[in-house]
């Protein structure tokens, strides 16, 4: 058995690599050091593991949770989202919320601010007619395409979405059973009349309704991340400068400049830059302590376009006078 893990680049849509990790069992040898295969790639977006389903029976659902859970807890480091197929087994509402190998049982353990589900499966044409095809992959394309089209923060799901090559559902979805599944959250994939086949949700598996996590939804968490590493990678300058105020000050400016520009571009909630976003670093960031030992800390808020409710985070740097 051959597990394809396959990362997907936010940067136009069109790159992508395809990595195989060797296996009598590919959900176990991606729960052990399977991952560690991925270190060598230096950036990317989205993860999708075709092939680990290859047995779905109750006894396997332990096994691939715990490979889920390790696939997850290596997209947090890296800053990607897993993207989960259903199970072969999944051909209801109720297959998908109760039972031995509901998404409850394999998502137990999995970092939920850092993995998206969908369900069902899509149905593509074959030579015989045609086969059912997990979806996980053409969702990464419909977020690449997206991101390229209207940016990083918009939600990939709607009317716009429009999963191409695919021919019908392998289940149907009612407005009944939607609900139920986002209860769980679930993203479901509908076929809406004069639309196509689309994404009818772009939640993490953290956003279910009846929970009120951290992050809840695909696009203020990639939003965040890219900010973070952009951010980070854009004051990586700091380390050879005096850590004082005129140094605190060219960092607000740079660091509000980008974000000016998103907001331009459409990224943020409001029309001002205060409604938008923040920009804190100086004393009311770091400790006289910190300031001391070299210690730069940035105070990012922004107000994503949903929910308008602004999201935090924090980068530190260290100065040092070595040359």
């Amino acid at each position: 058995m051959r597990l394809a893990v396959q990362l997907f680049f936010a940067n136009g849509g069109t790159d992508a690599v395809v990595l195989r990790i060797d296996g009598e069992d590919a959900a176990a040898t991606l729960a052990g050091a399977g991952l560690d295969a991925l270190d060598a790639v230096a950036r990317f977006d989205l993860l999708c593991l075709p092939g680990l389903y290859a047995d779905s029976a109750p006894t396997a659902i332990p096994t691939i949770a715990a490979a889920l859970e390790a696939a997850s807890r290596y997209c947090g480091r890296r800053g990607a989202i897993l993207l989960i197929d259903p199970l072969p087994d999944w051909q209801t509402a109720d297959d998908v919320v109760s039972g031995p190998s509901s998404i409850g049982a394999i998502t137990t353990t999995v970092q939920r601010q850092n993995a998206a589900a969908f369900f069902p499966n899509l149905l593509v044409a074959s030579a015989g007619g045609h086969a059912a095809c997990a979806p996980a992959g053409a969702i990464a394309g419909v977020i690449a395409r997206t991101d390229k089209a209207r940016g990083i923060w918009k939600a990939p799901a709607g009317l716009e979405a429009t999963i191409a090559g695919t021919i019908g559902l392998a289940s149907s979805v009612t407005t009944t059973h939607a609900a139920v599944l986002r209860d769980v959250g679930m993203n479901t994939i509908r076929e809406i009349p004069d639309a196509g086949i689309v994404p009818w949700g772009a939640r993490l598996l953290g956003g279910a309704t009846r929970d009120d996590p951290e992050w809840k939804y695909i696009a203020v968490r990639r939003l965040s991340i890219f900010l973070e590493h952009s951010i980070d990678a854009g004051t990586a300058w700091v380390v050879f400068e005096p850590n004082d105020e005129p140094l605190w000050a060219t960092v607000r400016r740079s660091v509000e400049a980008f974000l000016l520009s998103l907001l331009r571009s459409g990224a943020f909630a409001g029309t001002t830059p205060g409604e938008a976003y923040f920009v804190k670093c100086g004393p009311d960031t770091m400790t006289q302590d910190e300031i001391d030992s070299g210690v730069v800390n940035i105070l990012v808020g922004f107000a994503p376009l949903r929910p308008a409710e602004f999201v935090t985070f924090r980068i530190q740097r260290r100065t040092t006078d070595d040359d």
